[in-house]
C-alpha cells in the first residue's frame, strides 16, 4: 500500500459516491494532479477509481432492486446514472440480465 499521506483512500471514493463523481473531480478534493491520482489508486486498488465508483453504484442499485419497491427511474437518479437508458445498459452488461429481469427472477425464488 502506498504510504503517501495525502493518498486518496477508497473510503473517501466511497464517501462521494453518490454525487456526480469522476476521477477529476476527486482529485481535485484530494489536491492531486488528475493523472498521479489516477496512477496511484490503479497501483493501489488494482482498478481505476472510475471502474471503483461504477461497482459501487451497481452494487448499490442491486439491493436497490431487491429490497425495494422503488421504480427503475429512481434507482438510476439514486444511484448516480444519467438516465434510466443508461443505468439498464450498464447493468445489463454487468450483469448479463437487466434490471427487470434481476428483479423478477428474484421474486419467483421468494
Amino acid at each position: 500500500m502506498h504510504q503517501n499521506p495525502y493518498f486518496l483512500h477508497k473510503s473517501s471514493c466511497h464517501d462521494r459516491q453518490w454525487e456526480k463523481t469522476s476521477e477529476k473531480t476527486t482529485s481535485q478534493y484530494r489536491h492531486m494532479s488528475y493523472s498521479n491520482f489516477a496512477r496511484l489508486f490503479r497501483e493501489n486498488y488494482g482498478r481505476s477509481c472510475k471502474e471503483y465508483i461504477k461497482y459501487i453504484r451497481l452494487n448499490k442499485a442491486q439491493d436497490l432492486l431487491l429490497n425495494s419497491d422503488y421504480d427503475l427511474d429512481y434507482i438510476a437518479q439514486e444511484t448516480g446514472f444519467f438516465d434510466c437508458s443508461h443505468f439498464i445498459r450498464t447493468y445489463k452488461k454487468w450483469r448479463g440480465i437487466t434490471p427487470k429481469q434481476e428483479r423478477m427472477q428474484n421474486r419467483e425464488v421468494l
